[in-house]
């Protein structure tokens, strides 16, 4: 071969990287040479973009500008050994290279008049036919002036990126690795590289574009190189602080632990800075297991105190002690969820209600690549054509008010489609299935069943001691009644006071002839008690919030006259289990599903009749009632055991439920054209089947749409043509 090749790399710490490309140079039939320019660049011109996000070149990544891993002792060897091939440049002791444009530039003085002209970065591998191929190539065609070329981008030992034209496989920008050199010739630009020509009208062209030999044409030769780019923690480390890619080691180790798990991911779910849909794959899935169950633990990104939170926490607990817990894999959400022992997890980012099309089609892809037959989700999430079982907590808005705003509840719309989706549905009471049967039709007499929540071990009764310090550390010097989690709900409902109902319940409790004696204690829920709840004590009774931790919250209920509980609706009431568990009298709502939970262990008033609290409270005041609710509600509570919803769950999955064909036909279309058209759509309630959805193909969305029950049939007179 005639042509000559002046490779050239840029290096600091190229460790073991940089020992592969002599090997492979030695083996070329072309003639050729090296130029390795040596040192730490300054975050100046094409780099100098990462300072906003808080770059920096910490001294322990070189040693006077030059690297610490050997690299510079190698190099020196290599030079000793073959001075004609080789050729060594380095900035002056302690000095940093002007950026990296100063540091490409620097080998052009010594470059003939033409040649090839390849970059070669340390952790870009090529092979001794890819190079002598491409080489073939521009000596067969004499007017290419440059090259593009794919690459496998390894963000693993053994991963490599499966997508294309995305990040690191962007066509654009990438990969241009050869030019054909002509003196005069010179870098405008590093990253991406761009070496521009003075042509003969004096303007400047980027000799990358001018001719080039395409993607389609080196893949066509074999000419896909191998790039090392993420493959162990020192390059991580160093990229995360020179560029300032925030969390880039985190989520390469996270990245690494759900590789083992499932064989491809989503990158920018480890990846801060990357922010498309790139995808990750194994190259070698031997041992990689399938899962019989995905839960999608995407309620835990709002909150981990919450009663929802708690259920999926027993559960999960429950099944990780066991060996099924070997057949899950829970979804974290941006790393929310706590870690359950014996269950394996992988990454995921939060939830987002507005794009919950796209959500369902890349859940879809993972319950399809791991094998699961099954999908669960905590909060209204959704897979596409794998059956799942719904765990349905209530029906509050549904049975509360006849229209809700949808800012104030946002994910009515994907509660409908999980119901309507599902398999099969847990009710964790029987009020909640007959109220999903009144609502959504007595076909669900067929496919829900009911499973009642229990008392987490941390629950149960106080003793004196530990009553009067609690009481000391608040300062409770009077007794108190106690208010647990929210006190309004959800916003619309029962003119704007809320389901919970703690607003009448306070008005109330004041004209109590007592009222002046105690005191009203709020925990959980909004942050400051709300004004009107405030106000309504009439400065009879104080109220205020404290904060407690986990653990004090059983002290809080055993220390408490009575814990009051007026919800006007409930899908369980797990305070009321909890407060019974820990020896404190509850005054609740006969309504909905609480008499389900309080049996005969609590006292009840109807809401609807003025005085019934009152009436309660005095009824306390006589010990031996107060001493028999305590010692009933002691024992109801044991009756209720989180071991009776988990293995209840578990029996459901090992039944055999499938999606019919029409089903998975209508649910695929229906996703695939709400991602299309959502960021078009304010997310409302009502607002999906609007109008603009049906203009792309009225007849379908109109018999999906009824087939669901999800929406009515609309008047086509009013839309466009």
């Amino acid at each position: 071969m005639d042509v000559k090749v002046h490779f050239f790399t840029i290096v600091r710490n190229g460790m073991p990287f940089i020992r592969h490309h002599h090997d492979v140079f030695l083996q070329l039939k072309c003639d050729w040479h090296w130029h390795v320019v040596e040192g730490a660049a300054d975050l100046t011109h094409d780099t100098a973009w990462s300072c906003a996000n808080g770059a920096q070149i910490p001294n322990d990544f070189h040693e006077y500008s030059l690297s610490r891993d050997g690299t510079t002792e190698y190099l020196d060897e290599l030079f000793a050994r073959n001075p004609s091939r080789v050729t060594l440049y380095r900035k002056a002791s302690g000095q940093l290279w002007d950026g990296k444009l100063e540091m490409v530039r620097a080998p052009l003085n010594n470059l003939p008049d033409e040649c090839i002209l390849w970059q070669v970065d340390c952790d870009e591998f090529w092979t001794k036919e890819q190079i002598d191929s491409m080489v073939r190539e521009f000596e067969l065609k004499p007017d290419k002036t440059a090259a593009w070329y794919w690459c496998n981008f390894y963000v693993s030992p053994n991963a490599i990126i499966s997508t294309r034209n995305c990040y690191s496989q962007n066509s654009k920008q990438e990969w241009l690795r050869t030019w054909r050199y002509r003196l005069g010739d010179q870098w405008a630009a590093h990253e991406p590289p761009t070496l521009e020509r003075k042509m003969a009208n004096g303007a400047l062209a980027n000799v990358g574009k001018i001719n080039p030999i395409l993607h389609s044409e080196t893949e066509a030769v074999g000419a896909i190189f191998n790039h090392f780019a993420y493959v162990n923690e020192e390059q991580i480390n160093f990229k995360e602080q020179y560029y300032g890619y925030q969390g880039a080691l985190w989520g390469w180790h996270l990245m690494q632990r759900d590789l083992k798990i499932v064989p491809e991911l989503s990158l920018a779910n480890y990846f801060s800075w990357v922010k498309d849909l790139t995808r990750v794959k194994l190259i070698d899935s031997e041992g990689r297991r399938s899962f019989k169950v995905i839960v999608d633990g995407n309620f835990f990104q709002y909150s981990i105190h919450s009663g929802i939170a708690r259920v999926w926490s027993e559960v999960l607990k429950r099944w990780g002690n066991s060996a099924f817990g070997s057949q899950v894999l829970l979804l974290n959400r941006n790393g929310t969820a706590p870690e359950f022992p014996g269950i394996q997890s992988i990454n995921l980012p939060l939830w987002k209600t507005e794009q919950s099309a796209e959500e369902a089609l890349r859940l879809d892809e993972l319950c399809k690549e791991v094998g699961a037959s099954w999908f669960i989700s905590s909060y209204y999430s959704c897979s596409v054509e794998t059956p799942s079982m719904m765990l349905l907590y209530d029906m509050i808005p549904e049975v509360m008010a006849d229209d809700i705003e949808g800012n104030a509840w946002p994910e009515k719309i994907e509660k409908d489609f999980c119901i309507k989706h599902a398999s099969h549905v847990v009710c964790i009471s029987k009020n909640t299935q007959n109220d999903l049967m009144n609502l959504h039709g007595e076909d669900f007499h067929e496919r829900s069943t009911v499973a009642l929540l229990g008392v987490s071990d941390g629950f149960g009764q106080c003793n004196s001691e530990e009553i009067k310090t609690f009481r000391n550390n608040y300062n409770l010097e009077k007794p108190y009644l106690l208010f647990v989690g929210e006190r309004v709900g959800l916003p619309g409902i029962t003119g704007g006071e809320g389901y919970k109902n703690v607003l009448p319940a306070v008005k109330e409790i004041a004209r109590w002839r007592r009222a002046q004696d105690f005191e009203l204690i709020c925990i959980g829920g909004m942050s400051v008690i709300e004004n009107n709840i405030m106000q309504a004590t009439g400065n009879i009774i104080p109220i205020r919030k404290i904060e407690v931790k986990d653990e004090e919250l059983r002290l809080a209920y055993g220390a408490a006259f009575a814990f009051v509980y007026p919800s006007l609706y409930e899908g369980f009431g797990l305070p009321v289990l909890e407060a019974m568990a820990c020896g404190c009298p509850v005054i609740t709502s006969d309504r909905a599903s609480l008499p389900e939970v309080g049996g005969d262990a609590v006292l009840y008033f109807n809401p609807a009749e003025d005085g019934g609290i009152i009436k309660c409270l005095e009824n306390l005041e006589n010990k031996d009632v107060r001493s028999k609710l305590i010692m009933q509600g002691i024992r109801r509570a044991k009756l209720f055991n989180w071991d009776f919803l988990a293995e209840h769950l578990k029996e459901i999955l090992f039944e055999s439920h499938i999606m019919t064909e029409d089903q998975k036909s209508w649910w695929s279309f229906l996703r695939t054209q709400q991602k299309a058209t959502q960021k078009y759509l304010s997310y409302e309630s009502n607002s999906f089947f609007r109008n603009e959805i049906f203009i792309m193909n009225r007849s379908k969305w109109v018999q999906i749409g009824q087939a669901l029950g999800l929406c009515h049939k609309p008047n086509l007179s009013n839309l466009n043509s």
